[in-house]
């Protein structure tokens, strides 16, 4: 299926690069995140997979700070896991 959204965007005019993007959600504390998976496929090859994570409903403090954070474009999921700023998510004491 992802395959053939996919081929059918890049088949409409003037677009270009489709590509897979997951979406997923998590608590820290009391607070959801999601987070999005994006995935060019085998032929970005180091710059295949990257994760944006932000707050799901930012309070008003969050949104001046920014918490958000794009990881580094990765060949691994794994790799591009891990270089995102999770910290920035853990409740504040």
């Amino acid at each position: 299926m992802d395959q053939k959204v996919i081929d059918f965007l890049n088949g409409q005019r003037e677009a270009h690069s489709a590509y897979r993007a997951t979406h997923y959600a998590v608590y820290f504390g009391l607070r959801e995140v999601t987070v999005e998976v994006q995935d060019r496929g085998p032929e970005a090859a180091t710059d295949r997979f990257r994760v944006y994570a932000e707050w799901a409903r930012p309070d008003e403090e969050s949104a001046l700070r920014g918490d958000h954070h794009l990881g580094d474009a990765a060949a691994t999921l794994e790799e591009a896991l891990a270089s995102v700023n999770w910290w920035i998510f853990e409740p504040q004491s």
